[in-house]
């Protein structure tokens, strides 16, 4: 696998998820975006919250949960 932000090979992590540190995480989220400010904002950029959250409950290792996070974050700040 190859990072695309830095171009540099890197190996997949297969550290579980913390759930408690997750849904925590998760929780912040729909407290802070789970309105319909964000929810138009988010379709009205190609998105969808619910399928975003989605993808965080379901994430199986730290890697991939982080990788959502930063992909939320990347896209409303």
């Amino acid at each position: 696998d190859i990072n695309l932000l830095s171009g540099s090979e890197v190996t997949p992590s297969l550290f579980p998820v913390n759930k408690l540190e997750a849904e925590a995480e998760i929780e912040a989220i729909r407290e802070a975006y789970d309105n319909e400010y964000w929810r138009v904002d988010l379709a009205l950029r190609g998105y969808n919250l619910d399928q975003i959250l989605n993808n965080l409950e379901n994430a199986e290792t730290q890697q991939e949960f982080d990788e959502q996070v930063y992909t939320l974050k990347k896209i409303t700040c």
